[in-house]
């Protein structure tokens, strides 16, 4: 759609379309590759989901003529990290993450426990508050 018609008539015709009554989700896929960070941003925004695949290993530079490392190409097409993005309607934003692998024709996902999590974890000091109630007024 984006390749025949404008970026600001394709978003109305999905947000027209997730309003209608007898509409109950919408899926598309658009790959960020081949659109501008602005196109890609705007179907973020009005997506209550994003999720998306990233490569756990990086590939070695092939263009430099230095020769791949198979065993990390064929890790490359086996594994993967599996990005989720919540919107909810109350403003909440909820990430998920889990790794992606592909085993003898199917796939199994294993959880990874995000970064920012860790981060929380690592800040909040552990103290223990003493919270009882006494009968004692004051003042």
């Amino acid at each position: 759609m984006l390749r025949h018609a404008p970026l600001p008539y394709v978003l109305r015709l999905l947000s027209n379309l997730r309003c209608h009554e007898k509409i109950s989700s919408l899926f598309w896929l658009i790959h960020t590759d081949l659109h501008e960070p602005k196109v890609v941003g705007s179907f973020e925004y009005i997506s209550t989901m994003v999720a998306s695949l990233e490569p756990v290993v990086q590939l070695p530079d092939y263009a430099n003529g230095t020769s791949g490392n198979v065993t990390a190409l064929e890790e490359n097409y086996s594994k993967a990290k599996f990005n989720v993005r919540l919107k909810r309607r109350n403003g909440r934003v909820k990430h998920l993450c889990e790794e992606l692998f592909i085993e003898q024709g199917s796939v199994k996902f294993s959880s990874v426990p995000s970064i920012s999590s860790m981060v929380a974890q690592n800040l909040v000091p552990k103290v223990q508050f003493n919270l009882q109630l006494s009968d004692r007024v004051y003042g």
